[in-house]
């Protein structure tokens, strides 16, 4: 058995135009056949001028299948900054198909998910993600 390589890309945190300020953006990636393991910690200092688009972090290595019903999984391991408490409602976050970005949305109760508002984050704040996508 031979390891799959382990390779290094950027993340970005923001609402898709306006990106926080990321004292720490590290991400690692490896490819094993059509699928894609990575991971990535992200440490912001200013959420600058982002607006209440839904939060958003890009810069994914490759672009997932172009299925247009498909939402990919993402785990958050450390979740500190980002508004929890204004509904008090579960956070989640899913890659879409065709896509390099993870969208984080807020569960609601017996309705559609609502996105998290860019612009809702504390000023300082911290993530630790990790998923898989297919290609």
């Amino acid at each position: 058995f031979v390891a799959p390589a382990r390779l290094e890309f950027v993340p970005t945190l923001g609402d898709g135009a306006n990106n926080y300020t990321l004292s720490f953006a590290q991400g690692y990636y490896s490819l094993v056949n059509d699928l894609v393991f990575w991971e990535a910690l992200l440490i912001w200092t200013s959420i600058g001028s982002a607006t209440a688009t839904r939060l958003r972090m890009g810069g994914l290595p490759l672009t997932s299948v172009n299925l247009s019903l498909i939402q990919f999984p993402v785990s958050i391991g450390t979740l500190e900054g980002i508004d929890t408490t204004a509904t008090e409602n579960m956070i989640t976050c899913n890659l879409g198909g065709n896509s390099t970005e993870a969208h984080f949305f807020r569960a609601n109760d017996n309705a559609a998910m609502t996105g998290v508002p860019a612009n809702s984050s504390s000023a300082s704040g911290r993530l630790y993600l990790s998923g898989h996508y297919r290609i």
